[in-house]
């Protein structure tokens, strides 16, 4: 970045593509048949969402097309099979490889192919009024950031979400998502998974560190991801890892649980309408402050979570790997309160996904 142009005048500066709105706008005035390209959860995320903004889809294909598949009561069939049923027809890329659009772009039976930015519904845009009210706190979190890496994931993050075009962060995608090449574990780690789901993650840290640590503390207050983590355990006959029904907060006590169809997460919203209620606890009194790495992956309650880690993080200043993409505020919030608990730590900030739902602030 020039020393005089900031994170915001750089964003704002790159060409936007539609947002989600107009397309869905466009989509639903369109009379030609809508065709899901892609089967899997994005897929199934789009039916949802379509189906709420009154968009039919005609039909579902995948490149590597299995017979007998089904998505929402559509036959998964092969591009070649559209073709035949539909003289002319629109495509939504319903997968996580957007920068793949161009692959139909021309052909003469597609009119359109569409890309929708935000496929979980996250409000992943950022506006040009939250930019400029928060061009400063941007500037000050690139000089909190530690290296070059996160730097350039920083100016590629923002500018895809002014965009809505995560093409911008495609080359600064990286993998080890949570146990990043500049992070150390030891046999003696007390690890808090907030956010366990089935235990991919656990089983990603027993991968990497063969099994060795103190004690694993897993989170996760949804019920059916519950009995598949407690499944995960059991099978691997995993010693020292504790499963807690409980979602991680600033306080202790009952919040509603709202999960969205088959979702991989689900998100905890105090006031709305959900499938049960949940246990909450703090990670302060979980684990008595002897957390080593803490990592967080909880729709949005990630900074009230931190709140209820102040006592840990200050006392023992343990390793965290924390999701910043579930709500605007969270890019800068997060790291501005983890500075403010423990000036001490030095920031770190990847990209692991291609539609920006992998970014991570490492504190270490």
């Amino acid at each position: 970045m020039h020393e005089h142009t900031s994170i915001t005048e750089l964003a704002l500066e790159a060409p936007s593509l539609p947002s989600d709105i107009e397309v869905l706008a466009e989509l639903r005035q369109s009379k030609l048949p809508l065709v899901l390209w892609g089967a899997a959860k994005c897929a199934q995320n789009f039916c949802r969402l379509l189906a709420r903004n009154d968009i039919p889809v005609a039909a579902v294909f995948v490149d590597i097309c299995l017979a007998g598949m089904k998505l929402n009561g559509l036959d998964i069939s092969s591009f070649d099979d559209v073709c035949s049923a539909y003289r002319k027809f629109n495509i939504l890329v319903a997968h996580g490889r957007p920068e793949l659009a161009g692959k139909y772009r021309g052909h003469p039976q597609v009119a359109n192919v569409y890309i929708l930015s935000d496929i979980n519904g996250f409000g992943m845009h950022y506006s040009p009024a939250f930019l400029q009210a928060n061009a400063v706190a941007l500037d000050g979190l690139w000089n909190e950031f530690t290296d070059t890496a996160s730097h350039e994931s920083l100016l590629a993050y923002v500018t895809a979400r002014a965009t809505n075009n995560w093409e911008h962060i495609l080359p600064y995608i990286c993998a080890n998502e949570y146990f990043p090449d500049f992070m150390s574990l030891t046999s003696e780690e007390v690890v808090v998974d907030c956010g366990a789901y089935t235990g991919d993650t656990l089983m990603e840290y027993v991968r990497r560190t063969g099994g060795r640590f103190r004690r694993y503390y897993a989170l996760e207050p949804c019920p059916p991801n519950l009995e598949e983590l407690r499944g995960v355990v059991t099978r691997n006959n995993l010693h020292d890892v504790e499963i807690l029904a409980v979602g991680a907060w600033d306080k202790q006590g009952r919040l509603a649980f709202v999960q969205d169809g088959d979702q991989s997460h689900a998100e905890a919203v105090e006031g709305e309408k959900s499938s049960c209620l949940i246990d909450l606890d703090t990670i302060d009194n979980i684990c008595g402050e002897n957390a080593t790495f803490i990592k967080m992956d909880i729709e949005g309650a990630e900074l009230r979570a931190l709140s209820g880690s102040m006592k840990t993080i200050r006392y023992n200043r343990p390793k965290l790997a924390v999701c910043v993409y579930h709500r605007t505020e969270d890019l800068i919030a997060i790291p501005q309160f983890i500075k403010r608990t423990c000036p001490e730590y030095r920031l770190y900030f990847r990209l692991h996904d291609h539609f920006g739902m992998g970014a991570v602030l490492y504190a270490l």
